[in-house]
């Protein structure tokens, strides 16, 4: 029913309308099965956009063509969606376009205000649901970033502080952060509350390991402090302060067991240290840089390094023996990540990313980013890699099958 003195071209109160053949009115709904979803996916409120995009699945191919055309030409978070959606689909279609369009830029702080001037760390949560990204931001208390990877919506559930480190446990319910100003934070991550601040650090807290058992922490710091400190999680007790860098501690991790923290460093050595005791094991030398990332394999038996001296070596944990060494890239290696299935992907500061299968033999190279890769982290069960790079972007890649 109409009231006469509208224009006739308008729909009033209780007009239906065919999808994509009128405007309509504010708080109407418009209908007309997939011709409807199609002229929602352009509509001017991002809100309706998404909500179309979630029900053009309900038709078939035809719906997934429309996704499809969403994820190539729009932005924003109406194409995060996109790209999600199609994630979960087996269509060799889909599959395809994923290959496609691999790199997805998840976040560009070239083109969002700069909510973040910079992602410098990244962590996966163990169901593969969640990433979570620091960085330094131009809001307060706008550090971590976190993505649900099944819808790509993002929260700020966190609210820390300029981050250049972090660490999950185990489980996935305490996120770790490491600050710029020195300070090491503990939160629980279903509610986003802080639990502990931890104080010692005299510089940028540079890397964070914690042992699988939840038990041990270990943060290590830039030029400014050059310690490790070793921490029991559960009581914020310092155990231990390590010394004997002559420059910034770059990165640790500990093994599956917890029996041995490992550390690299601008002085071109890897030091195997106990972190119980405190005492140092062995030092590992072949590196002729800086040594800026370390990864271990899944079982915990084999040490990957990788250095300024552009090369990614292979060493027996339990040993210490050197077992081959790798040309990386051709200007450094700056970041390591290892899966499960014992996939390597190593960054540089030549912009590219290598992927290595767990012998060393090199599968490909992944270009796209404009400037050093900073951090990277295979995604659960996927085959998805997360990387975050100096030209402030965060970018998905999907990886050959």
């Amino acid at each position: 029913m109409t009231n006469s003195s509208y224009p006739k071209r308008y729909p009033q109160r209780d007009d239906a309308i065919l999808g994509g053949q009128a405007v309509a009115p504010i708080g109407g709904a418009v209908l007309g099965g997939l011709a409807g979803v199609q002229a929602r996916v352009h509509s001017p409120l991002v809100s309706q956009r998404v909500r179309a995009l979630s029900e053009a699945l309900k038709y078939g191919e035809a719906g997934l063509d429309v996704i499809i055309n969403a994820v190539r030409v729009q932005g924003g978070r109406s194409q995060r969606r996109a790209y999600f959606l199609l994630r979960n689909q087996a269509h060799p279609k889909a599959k395809q376009v994923l290959q496609d369009i691999s790199p997805f830029t998840l976040f560009n702080a070239n083109n969002t205000g700069a909510v973040l001037n910079k992602v410098f760390c990244l962590a996966i949560s163990p169901d593969g649901q969640t990433l979570i990204s620091g960085g330094s931001g131009a809001r307060q208390n706008s550090g971590i970033r976190m993505w649900n990877l099944e819808t790509g919506r993002r929260s700020t559930l966190v609210k820390s502080g300029a981050t250049r480190s972090i660490a999950l446990s185990a489980n996935g319910q305490t996120l770790i952060t490491g600050g710029l100003n020195g300070a090491v934070q503990v939160w629980d991550l279903s509610t986003g509350a802080s639990i502990s601040t931890l104080q010692g650090h005299g510089g940028e807290v540079l890397s964070i390991a914690l042992s699988p058992d939840g038990e041990t922490l270990a943060t290590s710091g830039n030029s400014w402090d050059q310690t490790i400190r070793i921490w029991h999680l559960p009581t914020g007790e310092l155990r231990h302060t390590l010394r004997g860098y002559g420059g910034e501690i770059a990165a640790v991790v500990i093994d599956p067991s917890g029996e041995t923290l490992v550390s690299s460093s601008h002085d071109h050595t890897i030091r195997l240290w106990n972190p119980r005791t405190g005492e140092q094991l062995t030092q590992l030398f072949g590196h002729t840089a800086s040594v800026n990332c370390l990864a271990l394999s899944a079982d915990g038996r084999t040490l990957i390094s990788g250095s300024y001296d552009s090369t990614l070596k292979f060493w027996d944990l339990h040993t210490g023996r050197l077992l081959r060494t790798n040309a990386g890239q051709s200007r450094g290696v700056t970041a390591l990540t290892v899966s499960p299935e014992g996939w390597i992907a190593s960054g540089s500061h030549d912009r590219t990313i290598k992927l290595w299968d767990r012998t060393g033999a090199l599968l490909s190279t992944l270009e796209g980013h404009t400037g050093t890769i900073f951090a990277l982290a295979f995604v659960p069960d996927s085959q998805m890699l997360v990387s975050c790079s100096a030209d402030r972007t965060l970018r998905l890649w999907t990886l050959p099958e």
